[in-house]
């Protein structure tokens, strides 16, 4: 009978117990973290992209690049809000999402000033070229000016961006 309860006791504790898991730090939903990312990675490469076209009709067409004007404080912002998600995902901290808003608002922001105004980028394009401000005007004047195709991708990374780190933030909230 020694046997028996020998077996019974071995059967009882097969092995080691695995180690409990925790939930709070679990709680962080992934998916809204990579569409974050992701957000800030499109805002990101929109910064590069053309953010204003000048339609000249029989002389062509001209498109000058973020760069050339405010796409440096998207790209700066961009990688500020892409690194916060990205410590979100490794720590599963919700903290970081909640100041991932911040960039993300910066680039929105921007995005935003550039699609209302889209000769900001044009101007800033042939002021580096040393064009004085009346002949600027009289370009712009002269000129289509229309939102380059890097203003769409920066307003909707930021937008993707901005809205995961609220539902994020908000889904801390709730636990």
């Amino acid at each position: 009978m020694s046997g028996y309860s020998q077996n019974t006791q071995q059967s009882a504790h097969p092995g080691p117990t695995p180690p409990a898991s925790a939930p709070a730090a679990a709680g962080v939903p992934q998916g809204p973290v990579i569409a974050g990312i992701v957000g800030a990675v499109i805002a990101l490469i929109g910064s590069f992209l053309a953010w204003s076209t000048v339609d000249g009709g029989e002389l062509g067409t001209e498109s000058s690049s973020g760069m050339k004007g405010d796409g440096l404080w998207t790209l700066i912002a961009a990688i500020v809000a892409a690194g916060l998600f990205a410590a979100v995902f490794l720590t599963r901290k919700h903290l970081y999402a909640l100041i991932s808003l911040v960039p993300s608002a910066v680039v929105l922001i921007v995005a935003v000033l550039n699609f209302v105004s889209p000769d900001r980028a044009a101007r800033a394009d042939l002021k580096d070229q040393g064009a004085d401000d009346a002949t600027i005007d009289q370009i712009m004047d002269a000129f289509d000016v229309s939102a380059g195709v890097g203003v769409y991708a920066t307003l909707l990374g930021a937008l993707v961006a901005l809205g995961a780190g609220a539902f994020v933030a908000v889904q801390a909230r709730k636990a």
